[in-house]
This record gives structure tokens, sequence and C-alpha cells, in this order.
């Protein structure tokens, strides 16, 4: 049953079906109704019209319009088909000191604090749903309205960042003295936040562990959702199946590079198969590689919707994690929303990453995907996922099952509205 209670979400991306931040946020979101929720995003997006509702963009732009007394009222957005980024300078290049720059300069707009506030209050949220990211900006503007008016914040994150003493963006195990005072910052205002013993969702097991280990707060897991829910809709799953071997996701992070191996990997087993490769590549250098590769088809970055119906279509699903000794540390607790969807999809899973990488761990726990955490064994592996009949349907059918107990986006809205029906007592 959905509470009669109103939910603020200030979160960095828009709720969106387009983009995995926003995607994760609407199927938590599932059980709410729209006129419930109201959000105030930090990015230059603009919402999908699948998520209707009250929207406030807040960009670079328009905090420093603000600050220098220039008229800004911080518009409602309006939905569209698809979601865009008409500002993508809004975040500029992400590293420690223009992230130090936007949270003071904002902190020091006393205008775009008080319209913010404004438009908030005549929402009157009873919640706050705060999607914790790197930003003390998020924190210290939901510990303001929490103090202006009364209302509880709840906390979904997804990330390790509170922990991290290195400089990710700069992909440094070194960090500098500006991102040193940087991370110091992000620490106080965390710190702050958790002394209001807020109530904290976590994506994962091992995210949970870590920061139940530092805090003592109220604390659980939802995991990410899919809405590929092929027993509620067995037309989905109607699709002429191929022989595809199919990677959808983040080609970052050192991932293109087990992909590469993966491929040479296929073209040894069978001359006839490639590794299609969906996703935007960050770097050109990624994207040369990859369309240099053996074994490799490089088809660059489709919708989402898309995305799932090539997932249903294919043979297997691949899932990396980079090996070298920085991303092991740097993405130990990654937990892709991709996982959901391809438990969901009843295609088997191939997963290659580091034995201790969170999502490793999970698949590998339990027995739904075929997993190598040694890149030795990378050919083995991918021949028995391919032909050994009686083990894919064995790690389909097991994957299923973990989808339905804890991927299923009903099920995890109804955790959601239970939750906060709990915190409303």
């Amino acid at each position: 049953m959905t509470p009669a209670k109103k939910i603020l979400v200030i979160s960095n991306n828009c709720l969106s079906l387009h983009n995995s931040n926003g995607r994760t946020l609407l199927n938590l979101l599932g059980g709410i109704d729209k006129d419930d929720i109201f959000q105030i995003y930090f990015s230059g997006e603009t919402p999908s019209e699948e998520t209707a509702g009250a929207f406030v963009r807040v960009t670079n732009g328009d905090v420093i319009k603000s600050f220098m007394s220039v008229k800004n009222r911080f518009p409602v957005v309006t939905a569209t088909p698809e979601t865009k980024t008409e500002n993508k300078s809004s975040s500029g290049k992400k590293n420690a000191r223009n992230m130090l720059i936007r949270d003071r300069v904002y902190r020091l707009s006393i205008r775009a604090k008080k319209t913010l506030f404004k438009r908030v209050k005549d929402f009157k949220p009873d919640v706050i749903l705060l999607q914790l990211g790197d930003s003390a900006l998020l924190i210290d503007y939901a510990l303001y309205i929490s103090d202006k008016l009364g209302a509880k914040i709840i906390t979904y994150n997804t990330e390790d960042y509170y922990f991290k003493d290195y400089d990710y963006m700069a992909q440094s195990e070194k960090p500098s003295i500006t991102y040193k005072f940087f991370h110091k910052r992000f620490v106080k205002y965390f710190d702050r936040l958790m002394k209001r013993k807020p109530f904290c969702i976590y994506n994962c097991e091992g995210l949970k562990e870590l920061y139940d280990e530092k805090f003592d707060a109220k604390s659980e897991v939802i995991y990410n959702s899919s809405d590929i829910d092929l027993s509620a809709n067995p037309q989905k799953n109607e699709r002429k199946k191929t022989d595809g071997i199919t990677y959808a996701g983040n080609l970052g992070v050192g991932r293109h590079k087990v992909l590469i191996e993966i491929g040479k990997a296929i073209k040894e087993i069978d001359e006839s198969l490639s590794l299609s490769v969906y996703g935007a590549a960050p770097e050109n250098i990624i994207e040369t590689e990859l369309k240099n590769a053996e074994g490799i088809n490089y088809c660059g970055f489709i919708p989402y919707r898309d995305v799932v119906d090539v997932m249903l279509k294919s043979k297997l699903l691949v899932h990396v994690e980079s090996f070298d000794d920085y991303y092991k540390v740097d993405t130990k607790y990654a937990f892709s929303t991709k996982i959901a969807d391809c438990c969901a999809s009843k295609v088997p899973i191939f997963i290659c990453a580091p034995a201790g990488c969170e999502a490793f761990r999970y698949l590998s726990k339990n027995d739904s995907a075929f997993c190598c955490s040694d890149k030795d064994y990378i050919k083995d592996t991918i021949k028995t996922a391919l032909y050994d009949e009686k083990e894919r349907k064995e790690k389909s059918d097991n994957a299923l099952k973990i989808f339905n107990e804890n991927h299923n986006y009903r099920k995890n809205g109804e955790k959601f509205v239970e939750l906060l029906n709990r915190l409303n007592r």
C-alpha cells in the first residue's frame, strides 16, 4: 500500500529509463504515486516522459547566475520523449578542483538556496530520499531542507566514495593536495549526515557491510531492479534466439581490456563467432582499440529498450571488471545495474572479474553465472557457457531465481513502500 507521504528526491541524475542512475532510482520508486514525488537534480539532463512529474534542474550555470544576481528562477523542467543533456558543460571536467569550486559557489549563493527552498516548501515533503554520490553539495542541501521542514532523510548509496582516499577522478593512487582537501570536506559532511541517523539503503551486501562497520545506523539492502519480467510477459521471450554473445554497459574503468581478451578467446573457439559490444566509449582510444580488436563487433551506444531486445535474443551475456591493480580496488564494490537485467533475461551469464569484486561474489555465491576469475581460463569457461546445455539451464534458472528474490522492480518497489511505512510509525 502506498503511504500518503510526499518524497523529495535529491540526486545528481534525473529519474529516467535512459541512464543507469536515473533508472535505478525510478525502479526504487515504482510503488510511489508520481504526484507524491518531487525531484531536484544537479546535472544537465531533462527527464524522459515516462517519468512525468515535478522536476527542478540545477546546473552550474544556474547557480552562477544566481550568485551574480542574474534573474533565475530554477524552473520546473518539462519531460521529453527521451532523456537529453541540454547543458553538457553543466558538470564540466570532473576533478577535485572543479567540484570544490562548484560547491563553494553554491554555498555562497543565498539566492539559489532560497529559490530552491521555496519550491520545496510549496511541495511540503515528508521524506527526503538522498542518492549519495561524491558531492558534499547534495548532502548539505538535504540537511538544510530537513532542518527547515522536519523531513526525515533516507539515503540510497551505491558507491564507496567515503573510503576513497586516493584520487579516483584522476585515476591516481597518489592524491593531490586538492583532492585531499576535497575528500576531507566530503567526509566531514558525510559524518554530519550520519549523525542524524538516516535510514540507509545500499544496492549490495558488500557496501552495507562496509558502511555498517563504520556507522551506527539502521540499514537495508535493496538491489538494483529490472522490469524485464518474462513470467508476467511471456511474449517477450518469444524472440528468435541468435548465436550472439553480448556485452552491454560501461566501457570505462579498464573493462574494455578484458573484453578484448574475451573476443580473442571466442575467435579461437569458433571463427564464425564474435562478441558484440554495446556502449559509448568514454575515450576515442578505447573505441579505436575495440574496433580493431579480433573477435569484437563494436556496435556503439543504443537506447536502453533496444539493449534489452538484443539481450533477450542472445545466447550468452557477458559482464566484466578490470584485473588492473588500481581498478581491483576502485571497482571492488561496483554492482552494475545490468546484473538485474541479465538475471531476468533467462540467458546464461558469463562474468570475468577478480574474485573479490562484489558482482563476481554475488553471482558466484548464487551459482547463477559462468564465473572466471583467472584470465587464463577465459576460453575454457566460455566454451562451457556456450555448449554445455545442462549447465546453461542450471545457471540461467538460478539467475532467474535471484531475480525474483532480489531484483524484481515490483517487489523492490513494495519493499521501499514497506520501509516508508515502518519509518512513519
